[in-house]
């Protein structure tokens, strides 16, 4: 017969680690890591990469915090050269101006492929995730 004991001191100490602002904060930050990776991979593999500017102002934005959740919204940030805004370029650039498609314009290369990205963020955050756990578990 075998004794099994639970303590919730230590375990509790380091679920309530687990679970932590600090923590939840890196895993978002490495998904948001990832998801500017693939933007930036599908900037370059649409050519949307004349000046270099908007892909290189790819990047994450402010953290915003909830009762229970944080989320951060990844674009391109800033002006460019000739003071546009690189967000709404990048807008015109990826529904087209007035919805109307044209050969550089309307192709969706920000949000045409949700489910690669989706697939990234997630993979990003479950390694943090667990890099996490183990750290703590230890």
């Amino acid at each position: 017969m075998a004794k099994i004991e639970f303590s919730d001191g230590d375990f509790g100490l380091k679920l309530e680690q687990l679970g932590s602002r600090e923590n939840l904060r890196r895993i978002l930050q490495a998904g948001s890591a990832a998801a500017v990776e693939d933007l930036k991979r599908s900037t370059a593999e649409h050519r949307h990469v004349v000046t270099g500017q908007m892909m290189a102002a790819i990047g994450p934005g402010p953290i915003h915090e909830d009762l229970g959740r944080a989320w951060q919204y990844v674009y391109p940030g800033g002006d460019s050269e000739q003071d546009k805004d690189l967000a709404v370029i990048a807008y015109v650039i990826n529904y087209g101006r007035g919805g109307r498609k044209t050969a550089k314009t309307g192709d969706k290369f920000l949000t045409g492929h949700q489910k690669t990205l989706d697939d990234a963020v997630g993979a990003a955050m479950a390694a943090e995730a667990e890099r996490i756990k183990n750290d703590i578990m230890r």
